[in-house]
Order: C-alpha cells, then structure tokens, then sequence
C-alpha cells in the first residue's frame, strides 16, 4: 500500500489525490500496478475528446498480470460551459478516469455507448450504426457505431458482449480508433467507476490478445 503518489500533484486536489490512491491500493490486490511517467499517448484523434480545449495526461497506473496489461490513466481536461449570460465563463477543468488498451490489430473506428446516451457522433467516416440481429436485446441496450462493419462484427465475440453488459456504470463510452481502445465516462475521477472500467479491460484484453 502507498499513502501518496510518486508523481507530480501540483494541480490535483486533495479528494482527487486520495481517490487516486484508493483506485491504485485497489488494483495493487490484484494487479503487479506501478505509476509511469514516461506514458506518450495522445487522446486528440478520438471523437470521444473532440470537444474539450486541451488535454493533459496527469498520473499514470500501468497495471499488469500473467494475462493482461493496460492503463489506468488520470487526465485532466479544458473545456468551455455552454454561457447563457453575456459575460464569459472561463474554462472549466477537471481530471478524468480513461482506461487504455493498446490492440495487436488495427480494429477501424468503433464508438459504444448505453443507448440513452445523448452524445452526437460527427467524425466518423461512412458511420454505419451496427445492430445484431442474432442478438436484439444486446443491440436495444446499446449503440454501436462504426466505420467498418465486418471489422466490428468480428471484433465482437459473445464474450466481449458480455464484458460490455457487464460493466456496469450506466453512462460509460468506449473508443477504439485503430490499434487503440479508450473507455469512461467524461466524469471526475470516481474509484467504483475507474475498478470497473479497469475490470473491463482485463475481459477485453483475455478475449482478444
């Protein structure tokens, strides 16, 4: 167990760094789980990051067993509130949870979401959205886009729709852009979400790699 982080905390708040170090303790359990600075990763090509006004990757888990490895990282990002006065708000910012998964192939452009979610979908290529007609209660809970359809029906497996029902935080979203997948919620850091997004990736990552 550590009781603080072996990283920069100049701009993390108090409640952040404990939340931070919770999550960390957590995965320590069951993880070999180490804080990384040397992480070069950039959230800027995906659809899911094109609102906000900058981003800045903060602390950093990598986490890793006999089976799996990926990443827990803390990302702070710049965005601007809608302004119904005149007078400008400034940008608002915030630290995110964003688990990372570096794929062995190149998996097109997929965005997966809980069907009620509200966000538009705007630059993907040709975006086709994917029902399963082998499977409608999957297809009524969520919604799938993607620019590849055959490359999507491959990807998901009856496991990997297992994983996706089984996450369990009602406004999640995941990304995979290429040989990269994403997952969050666009929320501040909060330690049941972050251990959840994480037990995905693990599902995610036995099934595939």
């Amino acid at each position: 167990m550590i009781n603080s982080l072996p990283v920069s905390t100049l701009t993390l708040q108090g409640s952040e760094i404990n939340s931070i170090l919770e999550i960390f303790n957590t995965l320590n359990k069951e993880f070999t789980a180490e804080f990384i600075t040397d992480f070069n990763f950039d959230f800027r090509p995906f659809e899911l990051f094109s609102s906000y006004k900058q981003i800045d990757t903060g602390p950093v888990i990598y986490l890793k067993n006999e089976s799996s490895s990926f990443y827990l990282t803390f990302t702070q990002v710049t965005y601007q509130l809608p302004n119904a006065s005149r007078f400008p708000h400034l940008p608002s910012r915030e630290y995110q949870t964003w688990g990372v998964l570096h794929l062995n192939k190149n998996s097109g452009h997929v965005l997966i979401r809980p069907e009620t979610f509200l966000d538009k979908i705007h630059n993907l290529i040709t975006p086709i959205q994917l029902d399963f007609e082998d499977d409608k209660e999957f297809s009524r809970k969520f919604y799938i886009v993607t620019n590849d359809e055959l490359k999507t029906n491959l990807l998901f497996t009856p496991g990997l729709k297992s994983g996706i029902e089984s996450i369990g935080v009602p406004d999640f979203c995941i990304e995979i852009l290429e040989n990269s997948l994403i997952i969050g919620n666009k929320k501040i850091i909060e330690p049941g979400s972050a251990l959840k997004f994480a037990e995905f990736l693990r599902t995610f990552r036995n099934e595939y790699l």
